[in-house]
């Protein structure tokens, strides 16, 4: 009678914890102070790498560690530290014992916002409420439209890009704009693959404040902020020209909001 006592105390308090934290109790405890790092890709070029780094789980002797991108599992680690090379938007590091791993692990999330059919107008057109002028809010990935006509002078700061002209529409840094709308360097690369194949943009030296736009096309975007081109702390992404009818241009873009890192991959 005592025995089938003590295992409904067990089964209660076991049920008790289950219903207030949301999880069955683990002996495999997780790594803690998950930190990571945008670093060089193993060509050296900056920004298409991930060093991660982590603590031990307290009062717990893991035989060793693994990183996990996007659910495939790296090379198992000794050490409190790991490089990403594979571009990913999910990054979690599980503590192995024997051959459990731990629960309830710290992740890291690299997201990249994306807009669709989103209108600009090249800076020939004539209608003034079409804008040729476009700029992204980095804390949230958003874009908006602005004009560059002289009358609306305040928007200029906020511009990334307009829409010029060369016997058809330019992606153009703002810079190069006359008057210049303001002193950013922002550039595009040519990138030769589809839109949504596209994970990791090209590296510093591929990238002009001019490129030509043609329907279909798929193109890096680097926000150079200080127009230093320096990447670290800027913002990249990617764009694909969706329609060209005229003046009016229709792009699909997205922008990695993580500063220096060139991954671009898009969840729905």
């Amino acid at each position: 009678m005592k025995k089938w006592v003590s295992l409904a105390a067990i089964l209660l308090v076991a049920g008790f914890v289950i219903l207030n934290t949301g999880c069955v109790p683990t002996e495999y405890p997780p790594v803690e102070n998950l930190n990571y790092e945008v670093v060089n890709d193993k060509d050296g070029n900056y920004g298409g790498g991930i060093k991660v780094t982590w603590s031990a789980p307290a009062d717990a002797d893991p035989d060793e560690y693994i990183v996990s991108v996007d659910d495939e599992d790296q090379v198992a680690v000794t050490v409190l530290e790991d490089y990403v090379y594979t571009p990913g938007v999910e990054i979690e590091v599980f503590a192995v014992y024997g051959d459990e791993k731990s629960t309830g692990n710290p992740t890291i999330e690299f997201k990249t916002v994306e807009t669709k059919d989103f209108h600009v107008w090249s800076v020939l057109d004539p209608l003034p409420g079409h804008p040729s002028g476009f700029g992204f809010n980095v804390a949230n990935g958003s874009v908006t439209s602005y004009s560059v006509a002289k009358e609306n002078e305040d928007n200029w700061p906020k511009i990334d890009y307009y829409i010029a002209d060369d016997g058809g529409p330019v992606l153009a840094a703002p810079m190069d704009h006359i008057p210049s709308l303001n002193n950013k360097g922002s550039a595009a690369s040519e990138e030769a693959t589809d839109y949504d194949a596209l994970e990791i943009v090209k590296p510093k030296g591929n990238y002009s404040t001019q490129r030509k736009l043609e329907i279909n096309a798929v193109y890096g975007l680097w926000l150079d902020e200080e127009n230093d081109s320096d990447p670290t702390g800027d913002f990249f992404g990617k764009l694909q020209v969706s329609n060209i009818d005229g003046y009016d241009v229709t792009l699909r873009v997205a922008l990695q909001l993580e500063p220096g890192l060139r991954w671009v991959i898009v969840t729905d």
